[in-house]
């Protein structure tokens, strides 16, 4: 029966009502607009037989065909992400859903938004729900003035996943969203099924906090963001991403052109949750099964992925030594398979 309902035809009944609103206009004539107005009620209703044929209880046209339910069913229906808003323990968070089959949450780091994992987000969906978000103080998510912790951006998280109804997500975070995922796996373990930590650690070092101090401070000094990028490049990838022109064309070109830039105030209040993480007292309470990846040249958390897996019971450590602190952007290929594998 769905097969009957016309998508193009419906779009092509749209736009004859609107050439016969202008030739109403135009003419002055009470007839094309009672045409207009009839092809637009019939192909209105048929579209809402349409969204109540795949599973919908509303016509997209009424009032609360915007709410996250509606939403996530649209989505499903057609195939398509959903990209959205929820507001969760008291923030407003940017999400967005691709793809079908066993929830799996991406947690992306320090200052990063969720178009951190655009190189293998499709490749992800194709065998999984997959949730992205920005976080609170980046991407298009709240940005607050005051200062928070790993556990508040846990609690919004863990947040999303319950209003999503995503039941046992498996857990990816980077970096700082490493550090978020610690927290959900030490937290909630009746709700996570696997768990993998991506270039993290337990408590991030003074080398990393330095790091990202000095970023602070150019910032706030309104030095030209480019140049800022061109500062901070060198302790994110390793020595042969560096050396090759055309991919850091491409990251840098990715940073400079981002929509939606963090503020100052959101890199501060992120700064501070960063800092003052520290897993070391509970993180060998965490029993889900656990992959660990680290990279040989990751200079922010270098080498304190073997403490991890020494303290998580059920932790597996895959090393990529050519690599710096994202992986999944200078191998994605290779990271893919090592996710994947692990996950089935």
């Amino acid at each position: 029966m769905k097969k009957n309902i016309n998508t193009k035809g419906r779009i092509i009944r749209f736009c004859f009502a609107l050439v016969c609103l202008v030739l109403a206009w135009w003419w002055h004539s009470w007839l094309a607009l009672g045409v207009a107005l009839f092809t637009f009620y019939e192909a209105a209703a048929s579209w809402c037989v349409y969204y109540h044929l795949i599973g919908k209880n509303e016509c997209p046209l009424a009032s609360n065909a915007g709410t996250t339910t509606n939403l996530l069913n649209a989505s499903k229906a057609k195939g398509n992400p959903t990209m959205s808003f929820a507001q969760v323990n008291g923030q407003k968070l940017y999400y967005e859903i691709h793809g079908e089959g066993h929830p799996l949450v991406l947690i992306n780091g320090f200052s990063s938004d969720s178009t951190l994992w655009k190189p293998i987000l499709e490749t992800l969906a194709k065998q999984y729900q997959v949730l992205i978000f920005d976080n609170r103080n980046v991407g298009r998510s709240s940005d607050l003035t005051s200062t928070f912790t790993t556990d508040d951006m846990a609690e919004d998280a863990m947040g999303l996943v319950d209003i999503l109804q995503l039941k046992r997500p498996h857990i990816l975070g980077h970096s700082l969203g490493g550090g978020i995922a610690q927290t959900i796996a030490y937290k909630y373990p009746q709700k996570v099924d696997k768990l993998i930590l991506c270039c993290t650690t337990q408590k991030f070092n003074t080398r990393s906090l330095m790091t990202m101090d000095f970023t602070r401070y150019l910032l706030e000094n309104k030095v030209p963001f480019d140049k800022v990028v061109d500062s901070i490049l060198p302790w994110f990838y390793s020595n042969a991403f560096l050396g090759n022109s055309a991919a850091l064309q491409m990251v840098k070109h990715f940073l400079l052109n981002n929509p939606h830039p963090q503020s100052l105030n959101g890199f501060k209040c992120q700064m501070h949750a960063l800092a003052n993480f520290d897993s070391t007292s509970w993180v060998d309470k965490i029993t889900a099964p656990t992959l660990i990846v680290s990279g040989g040249e990751d200079l922010l958390c270098l080498n304190e992925q073997h403490e991890l897996k020494r303290k998580i019971t059920q932790a597996t450590l895959v090393h990529f030594p050519e690599v710096g602190h994202s992986p999944f952007i200078e191998q994605p290929e290779k990271f893919l398979k090592t996710v994947l594998t692990f996950l089935h």
